[in-house]
């Protein structure tokens, strides 16, 4: 008896950690479409309780429901990050960012690993599809005016996020170490040379030396493993939380009417 009460209590505890305020009395009221067990009704008070429902909003309107405002762009977005996670850690596992290894890590993906010239296609694919998407994100709202009226804040947000994306893809262009990376890695930081202030230290801080060499490829490795990606979660998880609880998916002239999340 004491040990079904301790599973019992184990199993009310995992759910109140994934829900909040439900646990598993609670959970079997509601499979079973029964009254809620407690008051105040923990149904209602997920929504504020919880980290992954309080995402969820009340309340959307009824305009962003429709597939053809938006065409999925922000949503789309986020796939293309999140399918760009996977198959990049899933790339990180074989190549080691030395200047030494790293295209003979590449040929090896390509070659010897069942279907890592897939996962590198798609990794690649993806990259590109992820920038062209955020852009055409960028310009609906610009375009549509979802921009004004107090939303210039999360406006700023998703200008920083288009940058890091475009970032993002730069940076892993020189991971592969071949010939086509290494010029196009020079001309671009070569930029940071033409600034009218500090332009050595602009091209020293982005190469790490006078020409790309090892320092480089470690600097690009960390910015487009580490930095850049922590950089878009953090505001991604920001401008999704914006949009959601201030309800800025329409634009300013077409505020919608309001239906009930659950509808």
């Amino acid at each position: 008896m004491a040990q079904q009460t301790t599973k019992v209590t184990l199993a009310d505890r995992i759910m109140l950690m994934l829900t909040g305020t439900i646990d598993m009395k609670e959970a079997r009221a509601l499979l079973r479409d029964e009254p809620p067990t407690a008051k105040p009704n923990p149904r209602i008070r997920i929504r504020v309780d919880s980290f992954w429902f309080h995402l969820r909003p009340a309340q959307i309107t009824a305009g962003s429901l429709r597939p053809t405002y938006t065409f999925g762009l922000g949503g789309l977005s986020v796939l293309f990050f999140i399918i760009e996670t996977i198959t990049g850690l899933i790339l990180m596992i074989p190549y080691a960012p030395s200047t030494e290894q790293a295209y003979e890590n590449i040929l090896t993906i390509n070659s010897r690993i069942p279907f890592g010239e897939l996962m590198r296609d798609i990794h690649r694919l993806g990259a590109h599809a992820m920038v062209l998407v955020v852009f055409l994100h960028m310009s609906r709202v610009f375009i549509t005016g979802s921009y004004k009226e107090g939303r210039g804040a999360n406006w700023q947000i998703g200008v920083i996020l288009l940058l890091v994306t475009t970032f993002l893809s730069f940076s892993g262009y020189l991971l592969p170490w071949d010939q086509l990376a290494f010029w196009a890695i020079t001309i671009g930081t070569s930029l940071g040379g033409a600034l009218p202030v500090f332009a050595d230290e602009a091209l020293l801080l982005l190469r790490g030396a006078p020409d790309i060499g090892q320092a480089g490829l470690l600097r690009f490795y960390l910015l487009h493993v580490f930095f850049l990606p922590l950089l878009a979660i953090i505001f991604i998880s920001v401008h999704y939380y914006k949009v959601v609880r201030q309800r800025l998916t329409l634009p300013v002239y077409n505020s919608g009417s309001v239906s009930r999340g659950d509808d």
